[in-house]
């Protein structure tokens, strides 16, 4: 079982070294995987340091998070020594992640623990149905709606459905050949950023037209999935993660920007797409009750 405490240092203890060496030398079962540094908090009436602890309890030491490793650690970072919050209130945040330890183990994963090759087919269905319900919602604005800046971390509807789709292609070309090396894996950011540079695509129709091409390639590769596919161990940045798990994060990214394209069409006036995964199995039932 994992366990995430995130402690903001006041700027008079501003050495994050110091810090991870304090947290080991007082607790030494927990592994710090890295810190996440923030130099200013536009709440905080000074400069803060904010350091994110994954801990990690070893299995033979116990199987889940003691709260009394949790209690100990809360003992090291007192009032004294945690940075202010919003409110000027100590600011100590715990949640606790059982399954997230799971996956980091080294030992296989029963195939029950993961997603099923039916699971899989469904989600992918459901990403499908979603893509094309939120794109012939865009086929209602102008051309330029479609394209207006509208400040986003992709300005425009057309670039963030762009981005959604190129995320389809490259997740589904990573699945077919993993990169193993660097030179690879920017080769083929090189080629998505090629075939989808948001400028070629002026309306809806020539982005329908490119998911077209990748829902078909990625319908068939889903349909041919096999449950022991899915355990496959994919290199993925340091570690490798199976291939349930990746195609789980593709589904996920696209949900999260079509909420982004939500946002966008409301701001430009026009009704979105009610993608959510209930509507979808809303309308199998109706369908299936006719």
């Amino acid at each position: 079982m994992t366990c995430h405490g995130e402690f903001r240092v006041s700027a008079t203890d501003n050495d994050p070294l110091a810090l991870r060496d304090r947290i080991q030398r007082h607790q030494p079962r927990i592994w710090e995987v890295g810190l996440n540094l923030s130099r200013h908090c536009p709440h905080a009436s000074t400069p803060y340091l904010s350091a994110t602890i994954l801990a990690v309890h070893s299995e033979a030491a116990c199987r889940c998070v003691e709260v009394a490793a949790i209690e100990r650690l809360i003992e090291l970072f007192g009032n004294a020594s945690i940075g202010l919050g919003v409110q000027g209130n100590p600011h100590v945040d715990f949640a606790v992640y059982p399954m997230q330890a799971k996956i980091l183990q080294t030992k296989r994963i029963a195939v029950a623990d993961t997603m099923t090759r039916e699971d899989i087919q469904l989600l992918y269905e459901y990403d499908r149905w979603a893509n094309n319900r939120v794109l012939q919602a865009a086929s209602a604005l102008s051309a330029e709606a479609f394209t207006r800046d509208l400040g986003g971390s992709f300005c425009s509807v057309r670039d963030t459905l762009v981005h959604i789709i190129g995320g389809e292609w490259i997740w589904l070309a990573y699945w077919r050949t993993p990169p193993h090396s660097l030179a690879e894996l920017t080769n083929l950011r090189t080629r998505r950023d090629e075939l989808f540079n948001p400028h070629a695509f002026p309306n809806v129709a020539e982005v329908r037209r490119k998911w077209s091409e990748v829902e078909k390639e990625q319908t068939d590769f889903v349909d041919q999935v096999t449950d022991e596919l899915l355990e496959k161990m994919l290199p993925f940045r340091t570690t490798q993660v199976r291939l349930a798990h990746l195609m789980q994060h593709l589904a996920n990214h696209s949900t999260y920007h079509r909420g982004q394209v939500a946002l966008m069409m409301r701001q430009l006036a026009s009704e979105p797409a009610a993608t959510d995964f209930h509507v979808f199995l809303a309308e199998a039932w109706q369908e299936g009750a006719h």
